[in-house]
């Protein structure tokens, strides 16, 4: 299918009295079909990794430094695990729930 100037080529356009509108084609979509969905998909899931990346570096570093204080008092090593699991499991529970809520 080749679409129309007006259109951007993305779409088939059509006259309504003087004014003209465009049917888009799939994966586009706006007024004269200019945007294309594909790269917007891409870009909200890279933006979506690098949030989910920083929030466990933030995750890791907490837990680092609740593992270096807790180890000071306890030297196992199975309790540096649970003080780092048990405040990850309460983040993310915390994170669904208001996910849910909200």
């Amino acid at each position: 299918m080749i679409g129309c100037e007006y259109c951007g080529y993305h779409g088939a356009c059509y006259s309504r009295g003087e004014q003209q509108t465009c049917e888009c084609f799939q994966w586009y979509t706006g007024d004269r079909c200019r945007i294309n969905l594909k790269v917007l998909l891409i870009a909200l899931v890279t933006i979506g990794a690098i949030l989910l990346a920083l929030l466990l570096v933030c995750i890791i570093m907490t837990c680092l430094k609740r593992r270096n204080s807790s180890a000071s008092r306890n030297n196992g090593k199975w309790s540096q695990f649970r003080v780092c699991a048990g405040f990850f499991y309460n983040s993310m529970q915390a994170f669904i729930y208001n996910t849910l809520i909200d």
